[in-house]
């Protein structure tokens, strides 16, 4: 059991040997052998798909965030060649509430609706437009450390893709698959725009629709555009096809030339980028990682009762039971998936496991668990709300929240049980969550390890059940939990898409903070160290890239370890005390479980 922060590379040591190595000294030094082979082949990848020679690397930019302001776009309708029927459907959408199931959408739909509302707007002169226009001085502004067309601004175009999107093509009608329709989801596959973005720029893969494509090539022939793309916010869930398209006009054709690759150019709202170079290109300003949309019902209000007497329940988890890894987190082999670290590439597995865990848990400590399995079919997604609204009484009348990654290491799960004040208990690394800055991660969850309950699974008494610390945790240090009940009560705000208050039953949410202002937070960061990389480029366009690329050429140990990882086997079968192996239980002892990964020829 551990609740450790970022993770940390293990500490290494040299010791010198008088006359022979052990077995296992010899096997450690092969395994990080290959780990640096990867290392090192990966290095060579991305630097031969560097934009430049050489690259930046700035320190985190601390900005001044009165100074900053944000330009909004009139939308451009009579561009955009749609009917006045489907201008008025979109509107509609937009200024309603996102329904309780769009997940996605929400996101989209918060995004495009909160940054105007929050942010102070900045309305430029008519001789600054007119100048802006002309492009006089271009290349001296941009790379100008004096006051410039656009210094400490944010640009956005308020439209969100699903929504017009749907309103303009798509009326009356579901879009997409089963379970995206009911989700506010563009149907685009993850797999075909990857391999796109790589070899074509995404020019021959679509992932929004003729429409907002129409509408993002106006965009880019506009005179803020021309002068500052490196700080237009977008919203789209593929940020990592984006940014790659955009990767590869730089290479080919000098600058950002198709649809796609121009939002890539720019800041890209986001909920987990799927991309091996995803925590350098967030530390260099390219995306922000923002949560979910999740309806207010999952909202505890605890003003009259105590949670001691709401939470009688310890635990609970309610994840979907088929689960593939959809990341592609190998450098070497950017267009295949690959999942960082064992617990999210055999997800299926860990979530198998993790239902005998809580039912020891529930026999050993004599309390109330409940694992409810996320069904997806079409019956199921007919009574999504009232699916939801289930889920929402099971988080709340929770202390813990097992949170296991699906596809991916992001869902919506992790906000909804944020909100119900049930602790996450994750069981994958928790560097992807969002809002790094103002959410304090550690003090609020809680980390176990998937290993941990795999071996439980299979061995039994010879390995014991992770979860009984969160017995510990109750019975012992009552304390504690209710501190991290107290710290998740004032996070779950900074997660919470809400506008004032307005539509959630919690008294006082009007003078709480929102997911909209935690976003701006984190926007103004992203934009003063893209404005910065600009500066110090002498107004680059590359500089984002050139930025990420220097922070994966810097091998260290940190990188290693991630290496180390990706190569990391499933773990092995422990021995008993007669040097047997312990017998095997369970369900998983009748499945053929991966033993190591097959490593690739680089």
């Amino acid at each position: 059991w551990a609740m450790p922060g970022p993770l940390e590379p293990p500490a290494v040591t040299v010791r010198r040997s008088s006359t022979s190595h052990s077995r296992s000294g010899l096997a450690a030094v092969r395994r990080m052998g290959a780990s640096l082979l990867l290392l090192a082949a990966a290095a060579s990848a991305a630097v031969a798909d560097a934009p430049g020679d050489d690259a930046v690397y700035l320190p985190p930019q601390r900005p001044n965030r009165a100074a900053w302001r944000l330009y909004v776009y009139d939308v451009p309708w009579r561009a955009l060649n749609i009917s006045a029927s489907a201008q008025a459907r979109y509107q509609q959408m937009t200024t309603q509430d996102p329904p309780p199931a769009h997940d996605e959408g929400g996101l989209y739909h918060s995004v495009v609706s909160e940054l105007p509302r929050l942010m102070p707007r900045w309305e430029p002169s008519a001789g600054e437009l007119a100048a802006a226009a002309a492009g006089t001085g271009t290349a001296a502004v941009r790379g100008s450390s004096d006051k410039h067309f656009g210094e400490d601004v944010l640009f956005l175009l308020p439209l969100s893709p699903y929504h017009l999107c749907k309103a303009a093509e798509h009326p009356g009608t579901d879009w997409g698959t089963t379970w995206a329709a009911p989700k506010g989801s563009i149907p685009a596959s993850i797999q075909q725009s990857t391999i796109s973005a790589e070899r074509d720029g995404l020019r021959t893969v679509g992932i929004t629709c003729a429409t907002y494509e129409r509408a993002i090539d106006w965009l880019a022939v506009q005179p803020p555009y021309r002068l500052a793309p490196e700080r237009h916010v977008f919203v789209h869930v593929l940020s990592h096809a984006l940014r790659q398209a955009f990767r590869y006009d730089l290479r080919v054709h000098g600058g950002a030339r198709s649809t796609y690759s121009r939002m890539g150019a720019g800041i890209v709202v986001t909920a987990e980028d799927r991309r091996y170079d995803w925590f350098e290109a967030r530390e260099c300003g390219h995306f922000v990682p923002a949560p979910y949309y999740s309806p207010p019902f999952f909202l505890l209000d605890h003003t009259r009762t105590s949670l001691a007497s709401l939470k009688q329940t310890i635990v609970v988890e309610s994840g979907p039971r088929g689960t593939a890894c959809h990341r592609y987190d190998n450098r070497a082999t950017p267009v295949s998936w690959a999942c960082y670290g064992a617990e999210m590439r055999y997800s299926r597995f860990i979530r198998m496991a993790a239902v005998t865990a809580i039912s020891d848990l529930a026999a050993k400590a004599h309390e109330r668990t409940e694992a409810r399995p996320t069904v997806r079919s079409k019956e199921s997604y007919d009574h999504l709300e009232k699916i939801l609204r289930g889920k929402a009484a099971m988080y709340a009348s929770s202390k813990f929240c097992l949170i296991l990654s699906g596809d991916s290491a992001i869902t919506t799960r992790i906000f909804s049980a944020v909100q119900g004040l049930c602790i996450p208990v994750f069981v994958f690394d928790r560097d992807f969550l969002p809002f790094g800055d103002l959410v304090p991660w550690k003090n609020i969850s809680l980390r176990v390890h998937g290993e941990e309950i795999i071996n439980f699974e299979r061995h039994g008494a010879s390995s014991p059940n992770p979860l009984l610390a969160l017995l510990r945790l109750e019975r012992e240090q009552p304390e504690l939990l209710l501190a991290m009940q107290a710290s998740l009560e004032r996070a779950r705000w900074h997660l919470t898409w809400h506008k004032d208050g307005y539509g959630v039953s919690v008294p006082g949410a009007a003078q709480r903070p929102s997911a909209g202002a935690a976003l701006v937070h984190h926007l103004v960061n992203a934009g003063a160290t893209r404005q910065a990389l600009l500066r110090a480029t002498g107004g680059d366009a590359r500089s984002g890239l050139r930025c990420t690329d220097e922070r994966l050429r810097r091998v260290s140990l940190s990188d290693v370890w991630r290496a180390e990882m990706l190569l990391r086997p499933w773990p092995r079968m422990q021995k008993s005390g007669g040097g047997k192996a312990a017998p095997k239980r369970g369900r998983l002892s009748k499945l053929r479980m991966p033993r190591r990964l097959v490593r690739r020829r680089v």
